[in-house]
């Protein structure tokens, strides 16, 4: 995430050793580790929820979309998908005797 080698971290741990001591350093290690570990875990909740969200929407888009398509579709004439339908087979028969 930081992209930080081994020789930052090394330079901020002496860096904070000398100028923490020994003693405060220790809890504010503990500090660090407390609050990012609470981000983390704060991160990972709204990622959930975005992804909650995402998948909601996305199936209320596939319903609707489903339902235009039903819509679209029983708005077709039978009789008429059947006349074009033979009107197609009798030409293709046509053809094919010639």
């Amino acid at each position: 995430m930081f992209d930080i080698g081994s020789f930052e971290l090394i330079l901020v741990l002496v860096l904070g050793l000398i100028i923490l001591g020994p003693e405060q350093l220790k809890s504010v290690a503990k500090y660090i580790g407390k609050v990012t570990s609470k981000l983390r875990k704060m991160s990972a909740d709204i990622q959930n929820d975005i992804d909650a969200g995402v998948d909601e929407e996305l199936k209320q888009s596939i319903k609707d979309i489903r339902g235009d398509i039903s819509g679209v579709s029983s708005g077709f004439d039978d009789d008429y998908i059947k006349e074009e339908k033979s009107d197609f087979v009798n030409d293709y028969l046509k053809k094919s005797k010639k």
